[in-house]
């Protein structure tokens, strides 16, 4: 015999599925998230942290077709409970989150589900067309033909209202234009639930107006669509199938139909004046705006707990597991054995299942997209490059002027290459280290938010950073040595190409050095202060202002910790030993005469060897993959933490 309990349970979920297609239900149970606080901090005491609620104990079902609003006060958790049910958000939860009946994770909500932010953080270069192509390559099934990606990205163009903006960078597009692009991501994979975050916030009623009617006819197709809204006009508000109501704290004053609020209200003796906001009355009521409003939010709550419109959502949320339900209770077979056969039909004609199927791009497509990116984003803002470039090159010719003429008397022949040398040596090591010091940090949000939505791997954004920056590290120094060769010597491929590789190779390590900084620090002050505190000793003990050799025992070894020395040794020892080959031809010496050799006493000044050459490149070459390899992994540490919502 079935229980009365079970009976009701039975019959709802018949009634929910009196539909010709049965589409896959949403609930979420016993909701709570809490943060820690910090409540007290001294240079002599034990930091404290107080957990404080953020949801408290929230419920809801939300039915196929169904376009629902969360609506509160500010602070009252609107936009954390629309990224825990969608998994944006996953620390410090209790609860469960159901999708017809099982209990469903992250990365199957983030299969079927698409995510519309209140502030979409993008590539502000890319036009319209392009961002829309992007994201279209990243998050559709690679299956789908180019031809077929394209129909759909004008498709989405034109009903969004975007056709006359797709040459538009996204920098110059208006609030409106903005909010209906990231709408348009998100239906590139025609998902079966939307979240839109503030969906009306910073809009004017027009556009708020057009935005809901996009959500709503969007639902019309069967599909779950959930908003956090503030304060929404009268006919927008209208619009809405549900409404979820959160007091400040983080509780549920009301949870139900739009059309039947105001009566629930009136039932406990708030009466909604005539041509009031509606929407605007429900919030102020449940708002606390002085403290004597927080017994009545709090009496507003506790009634909602108790009454039937809360028992009517725990009823559906039992519906809507029944099958785990009578599993618990001795093993009954279960009368939704053909579920997962009659899910959700996409507009292809997929099943719901299909969307855990979908086949991403391979990494190599990843990196060349963002490859691709990157190169459109540097070559529209490229004031920064060319002034990096044109400043480095700027180097190169003062520097080279000025020894041209002296850097071969003979008489101060030694400190002038020494000069030389060091100058050339040192420039390229600071400018690309600093080049890139705010090369993370100025793309982290973006970087969080699209490897959280599955978007590509933090593998392949690194490695398009890594591709980008090492070509830019060997095409500066080729110019650079260029102009050094052509200046202060008779130019020769031969030894050009001899001195633009160390120089290639210390660029490279340079970079690699900043992008290390760049990844495991969040701002340039702090990489900045850490640099100097590095790189002083380093140029202390590269032989530059003292001679190496010289030093005590206990003190030597701190020179290979010193990029610096690898440097400035690699160049050193290969200009001396050009200058060996320069007077064997000059003087018509042989190879084997020892006046040949000046350059072993040379670079002996500077207590190097002559044959640490290759030895240094080998060095300068584990040290940048050493530093990458840091870099990479604290970028891959810092994409697990929380990303933008």
């Amino acid at each position: 015999m079935e229980s009365d309990g079970e009976s009701e349970s039975r019959e709802l979920f018949r009634k929910s599925r009196t539909s010709s297609q049965y589409r896959p239900s949403l609930c979420w149970q016993n909701i709570s998230v809490w943060n820690k606080v910090k409540t007290s901090q001294g240079i002599f005491q034990k930091t404290r942290y107080e957990d404080v609620h953020l949801l408290s104990n929230v419920s809801g079902f939300v039915s196929p077709g169904s376009l629902v609003a969360i609506m509160g006060p500010s602070g009252s958790g609107k936009t954390t409970l629309l990224a825990t049910i969608s998994y944006r958000l996953t620390e410090r939860i209790n609860g469960n989150v159901y999708l017809n009946g099982d209990i469903t994770s992250r990365p199957e909500m983030l299969a079927i589900s698409g995510f519309v932010p209140q502030e979409d953080i993008s590539v502000e270069s890319l036009t319209v067309y392009e961002h829309m192509s992007f994201m279209a390559i990243l998050k559709m099934d690679k299956r789908i033909p180019e031809v077929d990606r394209l129909r759909k990205i004008l498709s989405l163009m034109n009903q969004l209202g975007l056709d006359d903006c797709g040459s538009t960078h996204l920098k110059t597009l208006s609030g409106g234009q903005r909010k209906r692009l990231s709408i348009a991501v998100q239906m590139l994979t025609d998902p079966y639930i939307l979240f839109c975050d503030e969906a009306t916030t910073g809009l004017d009623s027009s556009n708020a107006a057009i935005v809901m009617k996009i959500l709503r006819k969007f639902s019309s197709r069967g599909k779950i669509v959930i908003c956090s809204i503030h304060q929404p006009a009268s006919g927008v508000f209208e619009l809405f199938d549900d409404v979820l109501l959160l007091a400040t704290g983080g509780r549920v004053s009301y949870f139900g139909p739009v059309t039947e609020a105001v009566g629930y209200f009136e039932r406990l003796q708030m009466k909604c004046p005539e041509s009031y906001n509606i929407a605007e009355f429900l919030v102020k009521k449940i708002s606390v705006s002085v403290p004597s409003d927080r017994e009545r939010v709090k009496i507003l709550c506790d009634v909602y707990s108790s009454s039937q419109q809360a028992a009517d959502v725990k009823s559906q949320i039992q519906a809507a597991c029944f099958d785990k339900y009578l599993s618990s209770e001795g093993g009954r077979v279960s009368f939704l054995v053909e579920r997962k056969e009659d899910l959700l039909l996409s507009y292809q004609k997929h099943t719901y299942v299909d969307y855990k199927k979908t086949e991403r791009v391979n990494l190599l497509i990843q990196i060349y997209y963002l490859i691709w990116r990157t190169l459109k984003n540097l070559s529209r803002n490229y004031i920064n490059n060319i002034v990096h470039f044109f400043v480095y090159v700027s180097v190169a010719l003062m520097v080279s002027s000025i020894y041209a003429k002296i850097v071969h008397n003979e008489k101060d022949r030694v400190q002038n290459i020494r000069g030389f040398i060091n100058i050339t040596v040192l420039e390229t090591l600071y400018e690309f280290a600093y080049f890139v010091f705010n090369t993370f940090p100025s793309e982290r949000h973006i970087l969080l938010r699209e490897i959280r939505g599955n978007l590509y791997t933090v593998e392949a954004y690194y490695m398009s950073k890594f591709i980008c920056k090492t070509l830019y590290s060997i095409f500066a120094p080729l110019v650079f040595v260029g102009i050094v060769k052509w200046i202060t010597d008779t130019f020769n491929y031969l030894s050009y190409l001899e001195l633009a590789i160390p120089f290639c190779v210390i660029a490279s390590l340079s970079t690699a050095y900043g992008c290390m900084l760049s990844a495991v620090f969040d701002n340039v002050p702090t990489m900045m202060a850490v640099a100097v505190a590095y790189e002083i000793p380093a140029y202390l003990f590269a032989g530059i202002t003292l001679k190496i050799s010289s030093l005590p025992f206990y003190l030597s070894w701190m020179k290979y910790l010193s990029t610096f020395y690898y440097a400035v040794q690699s160049v050193t020892v290969l200009e001396w030993k050009s200058i060996d080959l320069e007077n064997i031809k000059r003087f018509n010496l042989t190879e084997n005469d020892p006046a040949a050799f000046h350059s072993l006493e040379m670079v002996a000044e500077y207590g190097y060897s002559i044959m640490d050459y290759r030895y240094n490149l080998y060095i300068l070459a584990m040290l940048i993959f050493l530093f990458h390899f840091v870099a990479y992994l604290s970028t891959a540490k810092k994409s697990k933490g929380q990303g933008a919502y």
